[in-house]
């Protein structure tokens, strides 16, 4: 019986032993990192190391404003376009509908009109804001 109990203490000091160790890696790797971060945050920095500043140059920006102009002008007139024929669309569904007596054509026809109508309507708004901002910050920037 005290070979038995010799060998559970020689296990349970094993498990002992290799918990302590497990608690050493873990603190000692710890330990590590904490260092490393002191080191990290205590270099020196180039310059003040606290402002960062930054100044574009606009004016590499302005050789393209035209093309720019263009190609928003396109994409309106392209959506725009697009509310248009999806608006006869809707007003031929609504017809064939109201000829035909199907009350489902009738409502879709009315529905796929107004939403064509709201996104016609939502670009040329879009094009008024973008505008009115526009010339504001112009203004505001003294420019």
């Amino acid at each position: 019986m005290t070979g038995d109990g010799s060998a559970v203490a020689i296990a349970a000091t094993r498990h002992t032993a290799c918990h302590r160790l497990r608690v050493v890696a873990e603190h000692s790797t710890e330990e590590r990192m904490r260092h490393a971060l002191a080191a990290l945050l205590a270099a020196p920095r180039a310059g003040n190391g606290s402002k960062v500043t930054y100044r574009p140059d606009w004016s590499l920006f302005s050789q393209g404003r035209d093309l720019t102009q263009l190609g928003l002008n396109l994409l309106a007139a392209v959506g725009l376009v697009a509310c248009a024929g999806f608006f006869i669309w809707g007003a031929i569904l609504t017809a064939g509908g109201v000829s035909s007596q199907i009350p489902h054509n009738v409502a879709r026809g009315k529905q796929q009109m107004l939403v064509s109508a709201l996104c016609a309507l939502g670009i040329g708004i879009g094009a008024l804001v973008i505008n009115t901002f526009f010339a504001a910050g112009q203004s505001a920037a003294g420019g």
